[in-house]
């Protein structure tokens, strides 16, 4: 349990963390054009997607994750 006080800061670090994922965003995108391969890069948008909500990006970068694991190559998602 958490007190007033504790729960007020907990949810302050829950927003502050959530406005730096929605920063952070566009620079994972633009690397993930610039090396759709990078492991790094697709777990970082798994995270941050499921942090948004959007399960079926989700799904997307772990596949592309799974793929890469595998052996194989991907095509940049965001390059248009």
């Amino acid at each position: 349990d958490l007190s007033k006080e504790e729960k007020s800061k907990y949810d302050e670090i829950i927003e502050d963390m959530e406005k730096s994922m929605k920063l952070a965003l566009p620079y994972f995108q633009q690397a993930e054009i610039l090396n759709p391969n990078y492991p790094e890069t697709l777990v970082a948008l798994t995270e941050i997607y499921a942090r948004q909500n959007r399960f079926d990006l989700v799904i997307e970068f772990k596949t592309r994750l799974k793929v890469i694991q595998d052996g194989g190559r991907n095509e940049s998602y965001f390059k248009q």
